[in-house]
Formats: C-alpha cells, structure tokens, sequence
C-alpha cells in the first residue's frame, strides 16, 4: 500500500507531456512576439512628416520617436530642424510648436536633445579642426563668428521670452548660453577628441566671458 502511495505521489509531480508541450509553445511564442518587437523598434525608421502639411504636434512626435529625427544622419537631422524653426516660427504656429515641446515626455525630451547634442558636436569638432588649422591672426574673427552665428540660433528659440519660449521645455537639460553649450560639447568628447576641441573651446570662453564684461560696463 506504502509503496501504491509513493507512485501516485510521483505521477503527481511534474507536468503530462500535454501540459509541458502547451507550456514551451506559449514561452516560444512570447519569445517569438518580443523579438519581433525588438526588430520592429531596432530596424525601422519613420519618416519626417513633410512640413508643409504637417501640424507642429506632428512635426514632435517625430523629433522625439527613437525611430525618427534620432536616426536621421547628422546632416539631415541639422536641415530638418533649421526647417522646422523657420516653418514655426511666427504667430500661432510657434505657440503651437512650444506647447508641443511642453508635452513631450520626459524620455521624448531626451531622445530629441541627445540627438541633437551629438549633431552640435560633431559640427563643433568640425569647427574645430577648422579653428585650428587658421593662422593664428584670423583665429579671433572665427571665433567672434562662431559666438554671433550661435547667439543668432538662440534668439528664435527664445521668442518673447514667455510662453512661446521653444527652448523652455529643455531649460533642465541643454545650457542656453554660448559658453555654457561649448563647455557641454567638450565634455561629451572622448579624451582624442577633447585634445582637439579644447584650443577652440579656451577661445570661445575667453571670447564670450570678455563681450559679457564689456556689456557689463555698458
């Protein structure tokens, strides 16, 4: 009797081949749905919405899609948003596109400033290498340029300095200054790149910390 016991005990333990077949179909079907999630998000890419017909809301979704404005190459990502500031810029449009930007999540934010951030070095290591090749009597005048070309950029995204501000949503995450936005792109070079960034990078402090004391005096 003991040992009738111990035998159903053992059958009971452990699943029927029914179960264990129906169990291993789900795990692979779950696992079939998560990789193909993961090469949906991985490989595809959404297009710009065209600016012409595309609302500003629209226009954010896309700049903060992992698969949109982030995958563009540096040199579109630079022409679409220049596109974007400029088709925006006036009227109720621009309080559209600034209340768009208030919207975003906080991951949304993040994608669109870490893509843009990585652009704005890599066009910096260009100036850069540009800055560092000059004779060193025209290196003031190229620095002067960069500072007037960058503070040009910023007044659009400023706006009346209210709620049509564009750049109010991302105050926490991207400086508003040309100093303060020089010294970010340094730090996100890597040491080859830093030696190579940093002539420029000395210049423009040096540069802008002395317009600041000079409108100071004024």
């Amino acid at each position: 009797m003991a040992k009738q016991t111990s035998s159903l005990k053992a059958r009971r333990v452990g699943m029927s081949e029914r179960t264990r077949n129906i169990v291993l179909a789900s795990a692979g079907g779950i696992t079939l749905l998560l990789g193909s999630y993961w090469a949906y998000m991985t490989f595809t890419t959404v297009p710009p919405p065209p600016l012409e017909t595309s609302a500003p809301s629209k226009v954010v979704d896309f700049l903060g899609d992992p698969r949109g404005y982030q995958r563009m190459s540096h040199e579109a990502r630079e022409q679409y948003l220049a596109e974007t500031l400029a088709k925006f810029s006036q009227g109720p449009a621009r309080q559209e596109l600034a209340n768009a930007f208030a919207r975003m999540s906080t991951r949304e934010k993040q994608v669109f400033t870490d893509a843009t951030i990585e652009t704005a070095k890599r066009r910096f290591l260009q100036q850069a290498e540009e800055y560092n090749r000059l004779p060193r009597d025209k290196q003031q005048k190229f620095v002067d340029n960069l500072i007037a070309n960058f503070e040009a950029s910023r007044r659009p995204l400023a706006g009346g300095g209210g709620q049509d501000n564009l750049g109010q949503a991302f105050k926490s995450m991207v400086p508003t200054t040309t100093d303060g936005m020089t010294k970010l792109l340094v730090e996100k070079t890597n040491s080859r790149q830093r030696a190579k960034a940093q002539p420029l990078f000395d210049a423009v402090a040096a540069r802008y910390k002395e317009q600041q004391e000079r409108k100071g005096m004024r």
